[in-house]
This record gives structure tokens, C-alpha cells and sequence, in this order.
């Protein structure tokens, strides 16, 4: 199971939004992925694999080479969000896997 950690300012607003749309596409791909939420601060704690957030949040971010970064400009959009998946090399490395 993938891991993914979503990243807001506050860790409730944005990324409990975000979450919900990226469990969709998540599953509607085959995906199987361990979803979860959090603020900032403690993306140091994390094991996620993969980092998503809004890009103002996710460029504050120091690039780790074990973790993919995803920066999204437009977080309720689903066709960008989706678009923005798709043209990671890290997800689509996942959907090979597949």
C-alpha cells in the first residue's frame, strides 16, 4: 500500500478536501493508498512516499529525493489535480505497478 500525505497551513481545511478527491481518483486508478492529513509542521514526522498540497505549501517544503512533491495550483479542480498526478514520474511509476 502506497502512502500519501496530505499538507494544508492548518492541517483541517484544505487537506480534508483534498484528501476526499485524492481517495477517488486513487481508486478509480487501483491504486491502493494510505491517505493522510496534516498540517505542515509535521511533515518532518511522516513516512509518507508521496507529499500533495496546495503549491505555496508544498515549495516551502526542503526536496527530499525519497518523497515526491506535488504541487497543485488549483486544489479544487479534479481535472487538474488529476492532470498534475498524472504528469509526476512517481504516480506514474505507481500506475505501472498496477
Amino acid at each position: 500500500m502506497r502512502r500519501v500525505l496530505v499538507v494544508c497551513s492548518g492541517g483541517l481545511g484544505t487537506s480534508v478536501i483534498l484528501k476526499v478527491e485524492l481517495k477517488k481518483i486513487f481508486k478509480e486508478w487501483n491504486i491502493p493508498v494510505y491517505i493522510e492529513q496534516s498540517d505542515v509542521s509535521a511533515v518532518g514526522f511522516s513516512n509518507a512516499e508521496m507529499i500533495i498540497g496546495a503549491k505555496q505549501i508544498i515549495s516551502s517544503l526542503p526536496s527530499q529525493q525519497s518523497v515526491a512533491l506535488i504541487p497543485l495550483t488549483y486544489i479544487a479542480d479534479s481535472a487538474h489535480i488529476r492532470n498534475t498526478l498524472l504528469e509526476n514520474d512517481a504516480l506514474r511509476e505507481w500506475l505501472d505497478d498496477v
